[in-house]
C-alpha cells in the first residue's frame, strides 16, 4: 500500500531460565525478550502505476497483532543474534519460529 503504520513493544530482561538448563548460553549474555507487534498497509490513494487498487479508510483496514517470545545476545558493537517464537493473534493460530542476525551498518 501507500500507507503503512506499525508499532512494537518489548520488554527485555536478563535470561535466567534457559541459562539454568543450559550452561553454554551464560557466555553470551542473553536477554528475555517478550514483544507485541501490530500493523496495517493500506492504500489512501491510487498510486499512478496502478490506479485499480482498492482503496481503503483508516479506519477499515485489517490489522495484523502478533505476539511472541525470543532469546537476544548482543554478539559485539554492532550485531545481536535473536532466536524465537511470535504467534498471530487470532484463534488457531500456530508459532512461527525464526532466527534473526541483526546489525548496525
Amino acid at each position: 500500500g501507500n500507507r503503512l503504520l506499525s508499532g512494537a513493544v518489548e520488554f527485555r530482561e536478563a535470561d535466567n531460565l534457559l541459562s539454568t538448563f543450559v550452561p553454554l548460553l551464560k557466555s553470551f549474555d542473553p536477554q528475555l525478550v517478550e514483544f507485541f507487534d501490530i500493523g496495517s498497509a493500506w492504500y489512501a490513494s491510487a498510486p499512478t502505476n496502478n490506479p485499480d487498487v482498492t482503496i481503503t479508510p483508516l479506519a477499515s483496514t485489517e490489522w495484523l497483532k502478533t505476539a511472541g517470545v525470543a532469546l537476544r545476545s548482543e554478539l559485539g558493537f554492532v550485531f545481536a543474534l535473536e532466536a524465537g517464537a511470535g504467534w498471530e493473534l487470532v484463534y488457531g493460530a500456530s508459532a512461527d519460529w525464526y532466527v534473526r542476525l541483526t546489525g548496525l551498518f
